[in-house]
């Protein structure tokens, strides 16, 4: 983690591999990764989410909000 932040449009990708939400009344999870993000932008996350049948945060808005549960992957 650094102190600064990045600057507009650069995405960090040594910070975390990917980010998981669940949401207990569809029981699935959301997913984003920021590696993901990097090399194929916005659309490159939710394909892959799409093709996991995994939720995509931004389709439904989804924030990490108080009793949000989560997990990171981090290496």
């Amino acid at each position: 983690m650094s102190e600064t932040p990045p600057s507009p449009g650069v995405i960090p990708t040594d910070n975390f591999v990917s980010l998981w939400a669940w949401d207990a009344l569809a029981g699935t999870w959301y997913f984003y990764s920021p590696l993901l993000e990097a090399s194929g932008g916005l659309p490159a996350v939710k394909a892959y989410a799409d093709s996991h049948f995994y939720r995509h945060f931004q389709d439904y808005n989804k924030t990490l909000g108080i009793g949000t549960g989560f997990w990171v992957n981090k290496p």
